[in-house]
């Protein structure tokens, strides 16, 4: 399983996450994609 993190640190985040949800799909693959936000 692949995953793919989308960082949370500017604006566009959900569009992002979104766009790379539906290319997972599209190419059916095995992977998730998740929002990242951490404090460092």
């Amino acid at each position: 399983m692949i995953r793919i993190g989308i960082l949370d640190l500017q604006g566009d985040v959900s569009e992002h996450l979104e766009m790379t949800k539906k290319a997972i799909k599209n190419l059916k693959i095995e992977a998730e994609a998740k929002k990242v936000k951490k404090k460092g």
